[in-house]
């Protein structure tokens, strides 16, 4: 099915205006709006690449993820960088003009001594990454402020999946969980019990957290969803659970060690 997608010069002028000018396109760029519940950080999953992409480039800067459009200056996006010497938190902040800067954070290494490390000006993340978004006013009065996200289409071949990291036994025989941040490159909804979206190991302890939400595995039915606690007593399960478009979420291993095949 194909997506909507906002035909339009200025990307950003024109996020307002999403809903009231999306056309059908199978390859072009355009623009989502994530509805949230006015947190004040927000899990964005990446789904498109950079405007201007050719081929199976499968990648976007961060700074050309999220528009200013609705945002206040200051604002910051992380990205976990597990893979670097130091594994932290990298940021860039919004700055007066409109436009993302790389900034630093704290973070405390091996040594147990904290340091500053400063994001790329120029780093690019591939679809099914995931960013987070803090904004310092998430809210306008009862009305969060929307978030908007923007890109071009791929039309690559290249599949993006999502391995799950499973937990160790640490010191004492205790399993820590592990917490991994995952995204959905869709521009769709996914349904989290689509045959073959989740291949490999899952444990009837793993939980899926999208924003409020908390998913479980129910290993009887081998489906995910949640039960609703009424009067103490546990409610019957209910599986119609979905990741929403442009949302990433955190999946808390007790033991699995799956992979999302988006």
């Amino acid at each position: 099915m194909k997506s909507k997608f906002v035909l339009a010069s200025a990307v950003c002028a024109m996020a307002a205006l999403v809903q009231a000018s999306a056309v059908e396109s199978a390859n072009t760029f355009g623009v989502m709006c994530i509805s949230d519940s006015g947190d004040t950080d927000t899990i964005i999953g990446i789904p498109w690449v950079d405007v201007g992409s050719t081929g199976d480039a499968n990648t976007i800067h961060v700074t050309n993820i999220v528009c200013s459009t609705g945002l206040t200056t200051g604002d910051l996006i992380y990205w976990w960088d597990a893979s670097a010497a130091e594994p932290g938190y990298r940021a860039w902040a919004l700055k007066a003009g409109g436009y993302w800067e790389p900034t630093t954070v704290t973070i405390v290494g091996a040594d147990d001594k904290p340091s500053a490390v400063a994001a790329e000006s120029n780093k690019s993340l591939a679809r099914g990454n995931a960013i987070i978004l803090h904004r310092q006013a998430p809210k306008t009065g009862d009305t969060p402020n929307p978030i908007y996200i923007y890109g071009q289409y791929y039309t690559g071949s290249t599949a993006a999946t999502s391995p799950i990291t499973g937990p160790t036994v640490v010191e004492g025989g205790y399993t820590a969980p592990i917490y991994n941040l995952v995204a959905s490159p869709a521009t769709t909804n996914v349904d989290l019990n689509v045959s073959g979206l989740i291949t490999g190991v899952l444990n009837a302890n793993d939980t899926i957290i999208i924003g409020l939400k908390t998913y479980s595995y129910d290993a009887s039915e081998e489906k995910w969803g949640y039960r609703t606690r009424v009067n103490g007593r546990w409610g019957a399960w209910s599986y119609n659970v979905e990741i929403p478009a442009g949302h990433g979420f955190w999946y808390k291993s007790k033991g699995g060690s799956p992979t999302f095949n988006w």
